[in-house]
């Protein structure tokens, strides 16, 4: 009996694993999760910076598409472990096993999964609205340096 099941809590954990990785929201905590819904979008954006109709619809067809593909990544090789390492950092608040385990998670899927996203996002968003949903983090996000303190006169 417990062998006819085996396969099918594989399939089931496949699924949440999957289901986590694509989650806007979830049981894990902290992290840039992609594709974002609609409502968290709406929520980043504000009133002052809100979608039009036409850029709702681009961003919808943007979040099917990455949904699939973050589907697809979750069937990867070593995706699942990575992600449980990653979920076990953000856990412990441990940040350097987060970067550690968020490096070999993207390894494992072969993309930056938020860069990916934003990438997919930033020509259908104007500038404002980009600056809203992907915030910069200086001295964590790529490129950016963190800022030098002011020598005292």
């Amino acid at each position: 009996m417990v062998r006819a099941l085996w396969p099918w809590m594989l399939v089931a954990m496949v699924a949440v694993g999957a289901t986590q990785l694509s989650a806007g929201e979830g049981g894990r905590g902290g992290g840039r999760k992609v594709p974002m819904t609609m409502e968290q979008i709406t929520q980043r954006l504000g009133a002052d910076a809100g979608l039009t109709d036409e850029q709702k619809k681009k961003v919808e067809a943007v979040n099917e598409e990455f949904t699939k593909k973050m589907a697809e990544a979750a069937k990867k090789e070593g995706v699942a472990a990575a992600q449980a390492d990653l979920d076990k950092a953000r856990e412990a608040k441990d940040f350097e096993a987060i970067r550690a385990a968020y490096k070999k998670l993207t390894e494992a899927m072969g993309f930056n999964a938020f860069e990916e996203y934003k990438k997919a996002l930033t020509p259908i968003l104007n500038e404002a609205q980009v600056g809203k949903l992907f915030p910069t983090r200086p001295g964590r996000d790529a490129g950016e340096k963190k800022a030098e303190p002011k020598a005292e006169k």
